[in-house]
């Protein structure tokens, strides 16, 4: 659990004015602010370095490739999300993650010669899902991207967040 405050949290990740003023207005802690953010913010919020672990980022990432699973034609980047899933909860080894990443991101250019920039965006979500280091920027380009589809998407996002993660405590000054 993080233990942080509002202003040096909007400081270390250099928060737009109208976050800061919105959190300080109306939250006392960063805990009020992961419960009553709106889902834009607690997404931009849960994808700062250190708030989620690596392994909270990674499922996220998952989670937010599966809103689009239906875009995924090329059975590499399914494998490529469910191993990312299997190696976050320690079903799978980093050398199966490392040939799911690659066999995604191969799949990522031949669906971009063959379908176009959409069906390659997704692919390109799943190779970075399971990118050992960059679980951040996985969740981060993953969730921007799903939710510029449409708003309904970044409320189930946020909901995700909120269901099974909560990297603040109460009691934050």
């Amino acid at each position: 659990m993080i233990k942080q405050d509002i202003i040096e949290f909007c400081a270390q990740h250099c928060a737009c004015e109208e976050f800061c003023g919105w959190a300080l207005d109306t939250c006392d802690s960063m805990y009020d602010v992961w419960l009553s953010a709106s889902p834009k913010w607690l997404v931009w919020v849960a994808t700062r370095q250190g708030v989620l672990s690596d392994k909270e980022l990674r499922l996220f990432a998952c989670y937010c490739v599966r809103q689009v699973w239906h875009l995924l034609d090329d059975d590499r980047s399914k494998n490529a999300v469910t191993t990312a899933e299997k190696y976050a909860n320690g079903e799978a080894t980093g050398k199966e993650l490392s040939l799911a990443h690659s066999y995604a991101a191969c799949a990522a250019v031949i669906v971009y010669a063959h379908k176009g920039v959409g069906a390659m965006w997704s692919a390109t979500l799943a190779a970075k899902a399971v990118a050992t280091l960059q679980a951040t920027n996985a969740a981060r380009a993953a969730a921007s991207y799903v939710a510029e589809a449409a708003s309904d998407v970044v409320i189930s996002q946020a909901a995700y967040l909120r269901e099974r993660f909560s990297p603040f405590t109460v009691g934050e000054i």
